[in-house]
C-alpha cells in the first residue's frame, strides 16, 4: 500500500471514530434531557471533539438527534428475545417482557424514545420501522392479516397505549412487577383485537385472542 493510501485509510478510521463518539455522546445527552434542552457544545464536549465536527459529520443537531433516536430504536429491537419453540401466546409475552426489561435497564433512553416529541414528526418516523417490524412479527405469530385495515388500525392504538403504559411504569419507579405489566399489555392487546372485530366482523381475530389468553395454547 502506498503512503498516500495509508494516510487516507488513517483519516477514514479517525473520521469513523469521531462520528461514533459524537453519536454515543448524543445518545447520552438526549437520553437525559429533551432535544431542545441539549446544546451542540455539550454534545461536542462529551464526545471530546471540536464543535464544528458535529456539523461536518451530521449537518445539524436535528440530524444527529434523529440518528441517535434511530440507534436507540435499533438497540431496543435487538433486545427483543423469544424462544422459537414456545407457543405464540408465550412468545408474545416474552417479547413484551424483553422489551420492558430493556426499557427498565435504559430508562432515560426509553423515555426519549417514547415521550420526547420535541423534534417533531421526524422523530416518530425514526422509531416507526421498529414498530412496524414488531407488528408484522406478532401478526405472523397470531396468524393475523397485517394488511387488514381494522387490524392495522387497532395495532396502532395498542402500540400507542403500550408506549404510554411503559413510560408511566418507568416514571413511577416500576411500581408493579414486570410480569404483571406484561399481562396488562396482553389484556390491552386483546381489547384492541376485539375492537378490530367490531370494526370488521370478517377480520378473523377469534383464534388470535384465544392464543393470547392461554400462553400454552397452540394454533389449531
Amino acid at each position: 500500500m502506498a503512503p498516500e493510501d495509508r494516510r487516507v485509510t488513517s483519516r477514514q478510521l479517525a473520521a469513523e471514530e469521531t462520528r461514533r463518539r459524537l453519536l454515543a455522546a448524543a445518545l447520552e445527552q438526549f437520553s437525559r434531557r429533551p432535544f431542545n434542552e441539549v446544546t451542540v457544545s455539550e454534545i461536542a464536549q462529551t464526545a471530546g471533539v471540536a464543535y464544528g465536527l458535529l456539523f461536518h459529520h451530521f449537518g445539524s443537531k436535528r440530524a444527529l438527534y434523529l440518528e441517535a433516536l434511530g440507534e436507540g430504536a435499533r438497540q431496543l429491537e435487538l433486545a427483543h428475545v423469544t424462544d422459537l419453540g414456545a407457543p405464540p401466546g408465550e412468545r408474545i409475552r416474552q417479547l413484551f417482557r424483553s422489551h420492558l426489561q430493556h426499557l427498565a435497564d435504559n430508562p432515560e433512553l426509553a423515555l426519549m424514545l417514547v415521550l420526547d416529541d420535541t423534534a417533531g414528526s421526524d422523530a416518530w418516523e425514526a422509531f416507526e420501522p421498529a414498530r412496524r417490524h414488531a407488528v408484522d412479527w406478532a401478526c405472523r405469530q397470531l396468524d393475523l392479516d397485517p394488511h387488514n385495515d381494522s387490524i392495522r388500525m387497532m395495532w396502532c392504538s395498542f402500540t400507542s397505549a403500550g408506549d404510554a403504559a411503559a413510560a408511566q411504569w418507568l416514571r413511577t419507579g416500576r411500581c408493579f412487577p414486570i410480569d404483571a405489566v406484561v399481562e396488562s399489555l396482553i389484556n390491552i392487546l386483546i381489547g384492541a383485537l376485539d375492537g378490530a372485530q367490531q370494526l370488521d366482523p370478517h377480520s378473523e381475530v377469534e383464534a388470535a385472542i384465544k392464543l393470547l389468553r392461554d400462553p400454552s395454547a397452540t394454533p389449531a
